[in-house]
Formats: C-alpha cells, structure tokens, sequence
C-alpha cells in the first residue's frame, strides 16, 4: 500500500512539472513582436520589515513579487502591466510594432508579494497596487520590426541602496540560449529569438539634430 501511494505521489509531482514547464506563451499577433527578457534582484527584500511598513496582511509575506512593463508606452497607467510573471523568471510579453520601428521600454514594474493575485483584485486595490509597486528604470529603445517577431532584450540584476528602493547598480547578463531553449519549450515549437541592439534615446535624438 506505501509503495502504491509513493507511486501515485510521483506521479502526480511529475504531472506537475510538466504542467508547469509547458505553460503557454501568447504568441505574437499582427503587427507584434513578442520581447523576452528576464529582471532579477540582487538579493531578497526583507519581507518581515516591508509587510509590516506597507500595512499588509501578513499571509503575504510569503508570495513571490511579480514583475512586467508597459505594453502600451501610450497608456501610462501601472494596472496595464502584465502581473504573471515572478521576479527571477523570463518574461514572455507581446507589443506592438511602433511606427518609429523602436519600442521605448522606460522600465520595469515590480508588484510587492502578488503572485497569484488577479488583475481585477488588483484594480479593486488602486491605491494598495501603488504602494506596493516598485519601479526599476531602464530607459532604452528596442528595435523591432515584422521580421524579427521574437526579441531577446537580455537579463538585468538591480540591487539597491538603502530601504527605499533607490536603485544603485545594474548588471547585465547575456543568457540567450536559455531564453531561447525556454520560448521553444514554451511555444511547441522552434522559433528564431533575435538579440536586440538596444538604443539610448538621447544619442539617437543628438543624431537626428
């Protein structure tokens, strides 16, 4: 009888994991692109000290943070980013296709203990979505076009300085083979992920003077 349950329990950690490694990605639609990249931090925030500050409820505490960006630059409105995606992991999220051929991806939204949380509790919770928002500058533009409809933007770890999220360094980390081995996981299917070269706003303005 033991061993029958140890093997209905592998069993079922194994569905599990394939559940969890296959979950799908929104393929890019028309005139999209869709940008992979991955944000970390440094090291873990200290969850008893900012649950308490932010006056959350303590079951929090254990909830990863979530992360995304702006899919529309137009809409400056932090309940329009994406919250399915854990801090430490890639992000898989489609955009359309500006007219200037360049996405200005201005920086990265971090939600404090949500993972899980729905977009429609968030929004039910403005004011607590703010506060528990963190935001890590990036400021650089990406190049897309039809082409080229899957991006790898790269992996970026902030740490900052202090208790109020000053950022006060930021490393780079080229892992695009992995994010390349995780989309086609992902998707089905193989796929061509294509670097991006990112461009500094104000020297492409400085040019064009």
């Amino acid at each position: 009888m033991k061993n029958k349950t140890a093997i209905i329990v592998t069993a079922l950690l194994c569905l599990c994991t394939v559940i969890f490694a296959t979950e799908k990605v929104q393929e890019p639609g028309k005139n999209q692109v869709l940008l992979v990249g991955k944000v970390s931090l440094l090291k873990d925030l200290d969850r008893d000290f900012y649950v308490q500050t932010l006056g959350l409820d303590p079951s929090l505490r254990d909830k990863n943070h979530t992360y995304g960006f702006l899919p529309d630059p137009k809409r400056d409105d932090i309940l329009t980013v994406p919250i399915d995606t854990v801090i430490g992991d890639y992000f898989f999220i489609p955009v359309k296709i500006p007219k200037t051929g360049r996405f200005p991806l201005q920086g990265f939204f971090v939600f404090l203990f949500s993972e899980g949380e729905k977009r429609a509790g968030i929004i039910g919770k403005l004011y607590l979505a703010r506060a528990r928002c963190i935001y890590l500058p990036f400021g650089m533009e990406v190049p897309v076009s039809s082409e080229n409809r899957y991006v790898y933007v790269g992996s970026y770890t902030y740490s900052f300085a202090g208790d109020n999220f000053v950022v006060d360094g930021i490393k780079q980390k080229d892992e695009f083979d992995d994010a390349q081995a995780i989309l086609n996981q992902k998707l089905g299917k193989n796929v061509q992920l294509t670097r991006a070269v990112l461009l500094d706003p104000e020297e492409s303005q400085k040019k064009t003077k």
